[in-house]
């Protein structure tokens, strides 16, 4: 995974994804730790929860758009 990464600007991964990568781990430092591959921005997905945008210095919660 690490030799793809280094060629990657962002990526997605759920938190099922980073449990499977880092188990154990809280899902904002395994994201971080994907970081330290090469992508700039690790978007997580949280289901209806929305979903947290991590990257080096910041992390930001994106809330799920309301079902009409």
């Amino acid at each position: 995974l690490a030799a793809t990464l280094q060629y990657a600007h962002v990526v997605k991964v759920s938190l099922e994804d980073l449990e499977y990568l880092e188990p154990g781990r809280a899902p904002t430092d395994a994201a971080r730790a994907l970081l330290d591959d090469g992508p700039a921005v690790v978007l997580v997905t949280r289901g209806g929860d929305g979903a947290t945008i991590v990257t080096s210095s910041a992390e930001i919660h994106v809330p799920a758009p309301a079902a009409a």
